[in-house]
């Protein structure tokens, strides 16, 4: 960020200046803590909300090298959705996506795990 002219601000832990956000995290936080079940849906639901979030950046982006740090993360929250969904079923119940499509979340889960920047 400091290479691009960002100004950015680093708030204290687990908060955030959208509102949107700090109700999710708040959600998620207090859910989370409830079973280890809600815990596998909730980080689930992050990187499903995580790779939308980070391609509407993409689209938005033209700084390639932005683009190239927000696909290595979008790679990582594509594995990490892969792991918690492998949770969820090892432990008997499913998880169903709340932000990618059918499709987009199929083709996720039935591939394979990526080496992110290589």
């Amino acid at each position: 960020m400091e290479n691009n002219d960002i100004e950015y601000t680093i708030l204290p832990y687990g908060e955030f200046n959208n509102q949107e956000l700090q109700a999710l995290y708040d959600e998620f936080k207090t859910n989370g803590t409830t079973s280890k079940s809600k815990a596998l849906q909730i980080g689930a639901t992050i990187e499903d909300l995580d790779i939308i979030d980070l391609q509407n950046f993409i689209d938005k982006m033209s700084n390639s090298s932005i683009v190239s740090v927000f696909k290595n993360l979008q790679c990582g929250s594509r594995n990490h959705l892969r792991s918690f969904v492998k949770a969820i079923e090892t432990s008997g119940d499913t998880y169903t996506p709340q932000y990618l499509s059918i499709t987009e979340y199929s083709s996720i889960i039935n591939g394979s795990q990526e080496k992110c920047g290589q």
